[in-house]
């Protein structure tokens, strides 16, 4: 037990500590670097990624409620234009309401926060011809979007330059901005299949949500 100040209690923490570690999957990352055309990140990859959440906004009537949802239909035709064009699917998401009964009241990523069946992957190219260098990333999205919880968008990248994921993070940024949509960037833990990440620091989750009165 561990006292975590930003609740005031002690929590309970778990740390385990193995002799070797986790053997380094080198012939699949070589494969990635190299243009497997089946392009799927693993947890133990060790790849690079961004996090970020859209925030709900609040409101009083479902007319508003009917707004936010149309700004993220907006926000979901661009994310499929980004898809390779040989590849491009239009992307299920469920847009679940206020009005809807959900059965399942947790969050929308489960104890796998990266499970397959919880989110939508698709893959940005990232090269403007081809004669450039092999660039790609993996855009990692929430399989529902609830309108009173908040929405995650997940980049990940091994085979790509810094400059050119900074430069799709602004231009999410900016189609967010212009579509009245509130993107903040998250931490990594709280997108990682193990919360206690660091044995020395406490992970805590509130769940926040919005009700339509």
């Amino acid at each position: 037990m561990m006292w975590c100040p930003l609740n005031g209690k002690y929590s309970k923490v778990v740390q385990t500590f193995t002799k070797f570690s986790r053997e380094y999957r080198w012939n699949e990352v070589d494969n990635l670097i190299c243009g497997d055309p089946d392009k799927a990140f693993s947890e133990g990859t060790r790849f690079r990624r961004l996090g970020f959440a859209i925030i709900p906004d609040r409101f009083s009537n479902m007319a508003q409620e009917q707004e936010y949802v149309g700004k993220f239909q907006r926000l979901l035709e661009y994310l499929n234009k980004l898809q390779q064009k040989d590849l491009q699917q239009k992307m299920e998401i469920k847009i679940i309401t206020s009005m809807e009964d959900v059965k399942d009241k947790g969050p929308t990523i489960g104890t796998n926060r990266l499970g397959k069946n919880t989110v939508k992957r698709f893959v940005v190219d990232l090269r403007k011809s081809k004669r450039d260098n092999y660039a790609w990333m993996e855009m990692v999205l929430d399989s529902s979007f609830s309108t009173n919880r908040t929405f995650k968008i997940n980049f990940q990248w091994l085979v790509a330059s810094a400059s050119k994921v900074e430069a799709q993070v602004q231009l999410l940024q900016r189609r967010c901005t212009q579509y009245g949509l509130k993107l903040v960037n998250i931490p990594h833990a709280s997108i990682s299949a193990d919360v206690f990440v660091n044995p020395v620091c406490i992970f805590c989750v509130w769940l926040v949500c919005y009700r339509i009165n």
